[in-house]
């Protein structure tokens, strides 16, 4: 068993422990952190995005405009 398993072993271990009110705070802690994560994750990717937009490294268009390119390059 890994180091991490062992420690999410302990952790859940310790976690069953606690009585059901504390288990619920957890869960919902851990749900709010995890939420927060993936919105910073998201807001950075859209930052880097319209950074590489501003470059001029991407176009924009429409569909058409995509297709039209695509048979351009033929």
């Amino acid at each position: 068993m890994s180091t991490v398993s062992a420690t999410i072993d302990h952790l859940l271990g310790e976690i069953a422990s606690l009585p059901l009110e504390d288990r619920a705070l957890l869960h919902e802690v851990i749900g709010h952190r995890l939420v927060e994560a993936r919105r910073r994750e998201i807001a950075g990717r859209a930052e880097e995005a319209r950074a590489v937009l501003e470059r001029g490294e991407v176009r924009r268009g429409t569909a058409a405009d995509l297709f039209a390119d695509l048979e351009s390059d033929d």
